[in-house]
């Protein structure tokens, strides 16, 4: 957010009579470097922020939440062959590995997407700095390359911000339909163990945000952890799906009751999840269009009344520079 303010108070030049607009540099640095005004030196030391922080996040969610988190399911899948008491346990189980590897796959991906953008970065602080002047790390093709490549990467990442908010609403929808089955259910104090599906276990049993994509979705657990989570559902589904004494149904139906009105609550909140992606996605298009006029014109070496159609809507109808300058 700071960064983009700052931006925008270069491009709209606002106080330029200010300090900010004076060079931060003295003469006798190396130019175009003493060029650089105290306001590009502010927007250069928040875009390096954003390289180191942004390929960190990345390279944490690839090497973490993906590569060892999937040698470890993988690891886990093949020594967890234990025998269980019902048949509904053993699918669970299956399906938690196969989701978790699939959710390791995905992580690496996003990832390796994040890691690119982050490294990118760099050409934007050494554009603040005016080194993009130079041929040291390329030029200005160098930053049209990185821009390039952010824009790779970032194309991807707008699937996921579309696809995360379809499965949030879908979720949403899943869990409106629990609640009426609970509701209904708790007079008897039993659900029928036929809908008991790992993904309605997780509903069931989860609590708090969903985490955004970004953020990895496969928790790494010991052996004693998974363990524990085995012997915990091993209990909720005998506590849910078989008929006790008088006094343990009871409490069942009490406890189906709440489970219902609390999956009725995060319902809402779930949908709104799947609005807040939905707003994700238009603030980082935004930001894809824009750096993409950028690219556009720097390729477009035909004068201005011999472009093409296409190429016209491309620009919303504008000249090169004032391309440029909006983008």
């Amino acid at each position: 957010l700071i960064r983009n303010g700052l931006c925008c108070m270069k491009d709209l030049n606002i106080f330029p009579e200010s300090i900010f607009y004076q060079s931060i540099f003295p003469s006798s640095v190396v130019h175009p470097i003493n060029e650089t005004t105290v306001l590009e030196f502010c927007i250069g030391i928040t875009q390096l922020y954003a390289c180191v922080s942004v390929a960190v996040s990345g390279f944490t969610l690839f090497y973490n939440k993906g590569y060892k988190a999937l040698q470890k399911q993988k690891l886990k899948k093949k020594k967890k062959e234990k025998k269980t008491t019902t048949t509904t346990l053993v699918s669970i189980q299956e399906q938690r590995y196969e989701k978790d590897i699939t959710d390791c796959y995905r992580n690496m991906f996003i990832g390796f997407l994040v890691l690119c953008i982050g490294i990118a970065f760099f050409w934007l602080f050494a554009n603040s700095l005016h080194i993009t002047q130079t041929d040291w790390i390329g030029g200005l093709p160098g930053l049209i390359h990185a821009l390039t490549i952010m824009e790779m990467a970032l194309v991807p990442l707008l699937y996921f911000m579309i696809s995360d908010s379809i499965r949030l609403i879908g979720k949403a929808a899943v869990m409106e339909y629990l609640a009426q089955i609970l509701q209904n259910c708790s007079s008897k104090g039993v659900i029928p163990s036929e809908i008991i599906t790992d993904s309605v276990l997780t509903v069931l049993q989860e609590d708090g945000d969903d985490d955004p994509f970004w953020n990895g979705k496969t928790q790494i657990y010991d052996d004693n952890d998974d363990d524990a989570w085995m012997a915990d559902l091993s209990k909720n589904l005998e506590l849910w799906t078989e008929k006790g004494d008088e006094k343990s149904t009871t409490t069942t139906k009490l406890q189906l009751q709440e489970k219902a009105t609390h999956l009725a609550t995060r319902a809402v909140v779930t949908r709104y999840e799947a609005y807040r992606e939905l707003v994700y996605f238009v603030l980082n298009f935004i930001a894809f269009y824009g750096y993409f006029l950028g690219i556009l014109t720097y390729y477009n070496t035909e004068n201005e009344g011999e472009e093409s159609a296409s190429i016209r809507i491309l620009k919303l109808g504008m000249t090169h520079t004032d391309a440029d300058w909006t983008g």
